[in-house]
């Protein structure tokens, strides 16, 4: 699943002050005997064992229609079972605030049979005791009602009442109806009864009753699709390989389709009509993605196709549904938008995900690891496959920040069998952090070996349950090395090593040493880490070490006068907070010889030295980096305002606002010159006005309304009616500090952008009307506002719409 995981600085402060704790290393034998003595962290007083299975679901064939009106599924769920290894006479299933109406068992003499039912579980006494062998057939019908559902989400998925109703009651005219689901964690049991369990799989059916003007999507194969009376269709999807309850999906609504294939399977795009004609380009390379995946797997795709949906209102980033991954509204865009920013990452992460989390699946929750830090990873190796290496170290690197800046409030193993709540497992140190773990695996064991091993991996736990012991006996096996002191310190162990380094050198003996010092606190303890150290000379040579103790020296012979460019970690594959002690002289020579990420850390380091003159003017070749993401890093790391530039320095960023094939190059070259106030720089962000990237319009906007307001504010009224993407926003943002009546334009703006937009589009209407001083118009504001508080079905938007409302009514003297 990618999550959505936005948070501010004082919220992760504040889940820090609730949930961090710092953990001493322990391998997986020594957790389970944890003793919990007083004042001991609470979730330490629970070890989250992996659920027990009494019962092997076998088959689930679900029948499904709907109350539009009541935001009810109505259902009938067929079950058959058998007892695992013991004799049982009692069936429990997770059912959450669902009305069950009556359970039978299945077959001629079918007989109720009795049951009891706390909202959460439904206790089923089938009659008689079931031996190993025994197979059980039970039929249910009930009613599931979403809306009464009790559970909450979380931060990463905010919502789990596994059933969504969007705009079936017509209230919302800029909406579209759709109804679809989201089951991890356990909101399936939301839905229908189920075993609702990782480790629990499953084959399985739905067939689907809806009005003919539908689509429907599920999993597997559309096995029929008939006609009934009052102008409903009844579709029948069959999922023929066993997968687990969380992974069922259904998604229903008006949807453009677009087809593609991959041997012979079908690959679909359902998305919302306006955005038909760019439906491939949002899901763009699926097929290419499968054809690589499964060749660098060694394993093909399993399923019997592969479809991509879209769902309004989504609950987080996207799901890895067998075969059929649902996005987020915010996925779609149209060609423009997508030139500027692509959505392959995500694409790919839900699309490894039918390998790891699909084929096989993490067998708890502790152990979402093997989901997670897989889909993360194979991010990376499609940036490398299909666009090279530099694509992918900037992914890696921006996968290292993300972590490391998580891990100041909140830092635990990636493995975690004890926790508060499941729902915590899904944050940067099983996406970022597990995936950078990967990679450095990738790296120790070798290519082949460990692409050898993770193939035995998925092979040898086909549609079943995996955890990290399992690929570490693979690579045991692949390779002729034991791998447990690995995996306890990167798999059972929270926290990350922190590495100072230091460079002497002897002139006379043409040697320079090498220092390296862990740094951590000593309860997260030292850690083991073999990196290559290259050094790049007359002559170039990398050499192994490894760094096992709290300090580590080396020395290395170099030829010719010039020093050396030392390189530890040359590869850039530990996870770990550097600090790098590097002259600037030094910082310098590594941005001419080094890598991306060489590059790009010695932007940032001569960034916080522009008083020295060699540290400036580095910064100001690195404008002209060959990649694009350098450029604006150097572009938006030198403190123009403060720092004047020549003439010839403030032509080539002239020349990167106008003409550079990046758009974010050419906004941030815009920012750049808005710094100096020269009359050229207007008429230059008049002339970016007429760029094709949206975002770079938006820039360009509100740096001429900077430099002039009566102008900017002339300009934003003349595009407004036809903005679209960013430019949305930054006209937004100037229309809040205007008098006029933008009234109509916020409200059709705001019912026409995607979720991520809204939100700030919302809150600056909601400035716009704070400062009206025309009582007419902020009246006009004020019941424009009530208007979308009756059409909105959508919990966050309400929320929002009402805090807006919230001054207005306390000016008039009422209440909210």
């Amino acid at each position: 699943m990618y999550k959505t995981l936005i948070v501010s600085g004082m919220m992760l402060g504040l889940l820090a002050c609730k949930t961090s704790r710092k953990t001493t290393h322990v391998s997986p034998t020594n957790l389970r005997e944890l003793t919990i003595g007083s004042g001991a962290d609470e979730r330490m007083a629970i070890y989250r064992a992996t659920p027990e299975r009494t019962w092997d679901l076998l088959h689930t064939d679900l029948d499904v229609r709907f109350d539009m009106q009541q935001h009810y599924l109505l259902g009938t769920a067929k079950l058959w079972l058998k007892p695992i290894a013991y004799a049982q006479d009692t069936l429990v299933l997770q059912a959450k605030d669902l009305l069950i109406h009556e359970v039978k068992l299945l077959g001629k003499n079918a007989t109720a049979v009795p049951f009891t039912y706390d909202q959460k579980e439904l206790v089923i006494k089938p009659g008689k005791t079931y031996q190993p062998g025994d197979s059980l057939a039970i039929i249910i019908k009930y009613t599931a009602r979403p809306d009464e559902v009790g559970q909450q989400g979380s931060t990463a998925i905010k919502d789990a009442k596994g059933l969504y109703f969007i705009n079936t009651r017509g209230e919302n005219p800029y909406k579209p109806l759709q109804i679809w689901t989201q089951g991890e964690t356990e909101a399936s049991s939301c839905w229908f009864p189920t075993i609702d369990r990782p480790n629990e799989r499953c084959t399985h059916q739905i067939a689907i009753t809806v009005p003919d003007t539908l689509q429907t999507l599920s999993n597997g194969r559309l096995a029929s699709s008939t006609k009934e009376g009052g102008n409903l269709r009844r579709d029948v999807w069959m999922q023929e390989l066993p997968t687990s309850p969380y992974l069922f999906m259904m998604a229903i609504g008006q949807y453009a389709v677009a087809k593609d294939s991959w041997r012979g399977k079908e690959v679909s795009y359902y998305v919302e009509p306006r955005y038909a004609a760019t439906a491939k380009q949002i899901f763009s390379n699926t097929p290419d993605m499968i054809e690589f995946f499964s060749t660098k797997l060694g394993v093909d795709f399993p399923w019997s196709k592969y479809a991509q949906v879209t769902g309004r209102d989504y609950v987080s980033g996207a799901m890895e549904n067998t075969s059929a991954s649902l996005f987020g509204e915010f996925i779609q865009k149209d060609a423009t938008e997508l030139q500027e920013s692509d959505n392959e990452e995500i694409v790919a992460h839900e699309l490894f995900h039918q390998w790891f989390g699909g084929l096989v699946i993490a067998e708890s929750w502790s152990n979402i690891t093997m989901n997670e830090s897989f889909a993360t990873f194979g991010e990376q190796l499609w940036d490398e496959h299909k666009y090279g290496q530099e694509k992918a170290d900037e992914g890696a690197l921006k996968d290292l920040y993300t972590y490391l800046n998580f891990s100041k409030y909140r830092e635990e193993p990636l493995v975690r069998y004890h926790y508060g709540d499941k729902e915590e497992v899904f944050d940067r140190i099983s996406y970022q952090k597990g995936g950078r773990t990967l990679n450095m695996l990738r790296h120790y064991a070798g290519e082949e070996p460990f692409f050898r091993a993770v193939k035995q991996y998925l092979t040898q736990n086909a549609y079943s349950s995996g955890e990290p012991a399992q690929l570490r006996l693979a690579l045991e096996k692949e390779t002729g090395k034991d791998w447990t002191w690995f995996f306890n310190q990167w798999y059972f162990r929270a926290g990350h090593p922190k590495v100072r380094f230091t460079y002497t050198f002897d002139d006379a003996a043409k040697k320079v040493t090498l220092t390296a010092e862990q740094f951590q606190s000593d309860t997260v303890g030292m850690y083991r880490l073999p990196f290559n150290v290259a050094i790049l000379g007359s002559e170039a040579q990398t050499v192994p070490v490894v760094l096992g103790d709290k300090l580590g020296q080396w020395t290395f012979d170099y030829k010719g006068a010039e020093r050396p460019l030392v390189i530890p970690d040359a590869e850039h594959i530990l996870i770990t907070e550097k600090d790098d002690q590097r002259s600037v002289e030094a910082w310098a020579q590594l941005y001419k010889k080094g890598k991306y990420i060489d590059r790009y850390e010695a932007i940032d380091a001569l960034a916080k030295q522009q008083q020295q003159a060699l540290a400036l003017q580095t910064l100001r070749e690195m404008i002209k980096d060959a990649n694009p993401v350098l450029r604006q890093r150097a572009l938006e790391r030198v403190t123009w305002k403060s720092l004047a530039a020549t003439d010839a320095v403030w032509n080539t960023v002239a020349d990167l606002a106008q003409n550079d094939p990046n758009a974010k190059v050419r906004a941030a070259a815009m920012r750049a010159l808005v710094t100096r106030k020269n009359s050229a720089d207007k008429q230059m962000a008049e002339f970016q006005l007429q760029d094709p990237s949206y975002s770079v319009q938006a820039n360009a906007l509100r740096s001429l309304y900077q430099m002039s307001k009566p102008d900017g504010l002339a300009k934003a009224e003349e595009l407004a009616p036809k903005a679209k993407g960013e430019l949305v926003t930054a006209t937004a943002e100037i229309f809040a500090q205007t008098q006029a009546d933008h009234n109509d334009w916020y409200v059709q703006q705001i019912h026409t952008v995607l979720r991520n937009p809204r939100f700030g589009l919302l809150k600056q209407y909601g400035k716009y009307i704070a400062q009206l001083t025309d009582a007419t118009l902020k009246e006009k504001g004020k019941q424009q506002l009530e208007l979308m508080l009756q059409q909105e079905d959508n919990d966050d938007f309400r929320k929002v719409i009402k805090e807006l409302l919230e001054p207005a009514a306390k000016a008039a003297g009422g209440k909210s």
